[in-house]
Order: structure tokens, then sequence, then C-alpha cells
């Protein structure tokens, strides 16, 4: 029996195609090795640790030196920054406006 040719679309002689050794042993591979990945049971898998979450809070404290009548008086406001630290609880604060150093011992005075 003689083998013929297939013309092509295009006129072209085609030949049958011969699948490579070397190209279906990779894809073997890498087909095992992927379903061989995703078969993996949880329990197996390692605890993921990271960073420790925290909280972080910032506050204005508005103006410690302003004076005149439009704020209250600094140390009328802070029994009231106290209970704000005191309800967010955070890790890290961040206060905005404080002038003088005296001012921060104060606020450190009243974090817990």
């Amino acid at each position: 029996m003689e083998k013929r040719s297939h013309m092509g679309g295009n006129g072209l002689k085609m030949r049958p195609m011969r699948r490579s050794p070397l190209l279906t042993w990779f894809t073997s591979v890498l087909v095992s090795s992927l379903l061989v990945g995703c078969g993996s049971d949880e329990s197996e898998q390692p605890e993921v640790t990271g960073p420790k979450p925290f909280k972080v809070m910032t506050y204005n404290v508005l103006c410690s030196f302003c004076k005149g009548d439009e704020y209250d008086a600094w140390d009328d406001r802070k029994p009231y920054f106290k209970d704000i630290f005191a309800r967010h609880d955070a890790d890290l604060y961040g206060l905005q406006e404080l002038a003088f150093g005296s001012e921060v011992d104060q606020m450190l005075e009243l974090v817990d």
C-alpha cells in the first residue's frame, strides 16, 4: 500500500506530526507534579506566622498654648484625653499639636 501525502488548504504537502519523546516526558512530569502539589492535606500545611498586629491611634490635642475663649483650657481637656486613650487602648499613639516637652510628659502620664 502506498503512503500518500495530504495537501493542505494552501497546496503545501503536510507530513504527519511525530511526538518528541522528550516533550512527552516533560509534559507528563509537569502534569504529575501539579497534581501531586494540588492534592496535599490542609493539616500538612505549615502554620503561617508573621508580625503580630498592633493598634495605632493618632489624635490632635488641639493647641495647648492657644489663648482665648475659643478653646477649653488645657487642664480642663486632659481628663478627656485620658478617657479617649483608655477607650481606644492603642499600642502606638501619634499626637499632634504638642508644642513643649512637658506636654509630651503629661500625655505619657495619661496612657496606661
